[in-house]
């Protein structure tokens, strides 16, 4: 079928484009996908009755909920292996008894999984691979979270007043960086070895 509609479609432009523009269709189409995933799940602040399908909605909210506490849960470990007292709350870590972070579901990485996976699942490496990269990337995105966490613990008992700043861009800078440079990287790897 693709190639069909390159021979229809684009046989004008040349391979090199070509090729750029397909993936920045798969990129759009991915990116579109998620959109609509959302636009089902619900926004977090809409209530789950008023979502499109609550009982699917109410699931999601309550992994969610359990993503929430894991994270929360690794971050306080750290932040008591750096020596200070801290302790969670069902969204929230509190740090020398300063409320420290909120973590929304927002704030989970699900979009970065989601656009690391379809990245990975519409490569040409084999299928267990994929599923290796796959796990890699949901392991890296979690970690990279917990580390967020935990700085923005630190930062709000020492410099409150950077939070949204760091929050906003320092980190997802960052994350979005690392993720980017690791996907070149499989990417690159991928066209060694072919």
């Amino acid at each position: 079928m693709r190639k069909k509609i390159e021979s229809v479609v684009v046989r004008f432009i040349p391979e090199r484009e070509r090729e750029l523009l397909f993936f920045l269709l798969k990129l759009f189409l991915i990116w579109l996908s998620w959109r609509i995933i959302f636009w089902v799940l619900g926004e977090e602040k809409t209530p789950i009755q008023d979502r499109l399908i609550p009982a699917l909605s109410a699931v999601w909210e309550q992994f969610n909920l359990w993503v929430v506490r894991m994270l929360l849960i690794a971050s306080e470990f750290s932040l008591k292996a750096f020596g200070y007292s801290s302790h969670i709350t069902e969204r929230s870590i509190w740090i020398e008894d300063v409320h420290a972070v909120g973590v929304g579901n927002y704030c989970l990485g699900f979009q970065l999984i989601y656009y690391n996976t379809l990245l990975i699942f519409i490569s040409s490496v084999s299928p267990r691979r994929k599923l290796v990269f796959t796990a890699v990337g949901i392991g890296i995105t979690q970690l990279l979270n917990v580390f967020r966490i935990t700085g923005l613990s630190i930062l709000a008992l020492k410099k409150p007043e950077l939070i949204p700043f760091v929050h906003d861009h320092v980190f997802n800078l960052l994350v979005f960086g690392l993720m980017i440079f690791l996907y070149w990287k499989f990417i690159a790897n991928l066209n060694s070895s072919t």
